[in-house]
């Protein structure tokens, strides 16, 4: 099986809904992937799939990204699908619409495709990546986009998203962990390039990773974002790729990893 992982598109919500489809905007996105399309098996998308300003559109966005993409697929949130909303509201958003080859992680918490358990969520963060002194733990800076989520505490939030993956990993299946969020500190190059940058406290967690290896799961594959990093990494027999994407509507441009695995 060919997988496509991708992460962080940003895709504007005017350009998704059907009746406001930017035609050059489409057409480079569709440049983009006219081969791997017809390669891939399935597509991941780690995160930041859409803009927040979604919710004002009356249209399914998983049908529209099935309409854009035309190939089964299973993606998580990002924190810019929250931005400037109520987390509940965007949850319960989320939550409404359905569709049979579009699958919200964050919503379903896993989904079994070719025998192949693809658990995840946007994960959030728990500040162990914090290595900034004047940075309190679970202060979310004015200045960084998490701060207009309204109704959101982070660690409450991640807490619930490691449950939720803990209660969806498999111990019969070969497992997929994808997450927006590093899960990992070796897939967030900024505490290796910028140690002190305050906004490594947003990046994820820690050791995430470790505490569902330790739990006896085995994790073929980590696959996250959010950083805009690109890094590929193994840690104790997983596989763990940071996509590195950047914005798509700026940069015109979209990374991607394709992963065979055996199903």
């Amino acid at each position: 099986m060919k997988i496509l992982a991708l992460a962080d598109l940003h895709i504007q919500a005017k350009y998704l809904a059907e009746s406001f489809y930017h035609k050059k905007q489409k057409r480079l996105f569709e440049f983009q992937f006219e081969n791997l399309l017809n390669e891939a098996d399935l597509i991941l998308i780690a995160g930041d799939v859409v803009e927040s300003s979604i919710m004002k559109y009356k249209c399914n966005p998983l049908e529209q990204l099935y309409t854009l993409f035309n190939k089964d697929i299973i993606f998580c949130l990002g924190n810019h699908e929250f931005a400037f909303q109520s987390y509940p509201k965007v949850v319960e958003y989320w939550s409404q619409f359905k569709h049979d080859h579009v699958h919200c992680l964050d919503i379903e918490g896993s989904v079994k495709f070719n025998n192949i358990n693809f658990v995840g969520n946007v994960l959030w963060y728990d500040f162990t990546l914090n290595e900034c002194r004047q940075l309190m733990q679970g202060e979310i800076l004015d200045c960084w986009l998490d701060a207009t989520i309204e109704d959101f505490d982070p660690l409450k939030e991640c807490e619930k998203c490691k449950q939720q993956i803990y209660n969806n990993l498999s111990k019969e299946n070969k497992n997929i962990l994808l997450t927006h969020m590093v899960p990992h500190r070796l897939l967030n190059r900024f505490s290796f390039e910028r140690p002190s940058n305050p906004y490594n406290a947003y990046s994820g967690c820690n050791r995430f990773l470790n505490e569902c290896l330790e739990s006896g799961f085995n994790i073929d594959y980590a696959i996250c974002g959010h950083t805009h990093k690109k890094e590929c990494v193994e840690i104790f027999d997983t596989n763990c790729i940071n996509v590195g994407n950047d914005y798509f509507n700026i940069s015109n441009q979209i990374k991607y990893f394709m992963i065979e695995m055996d199903n």
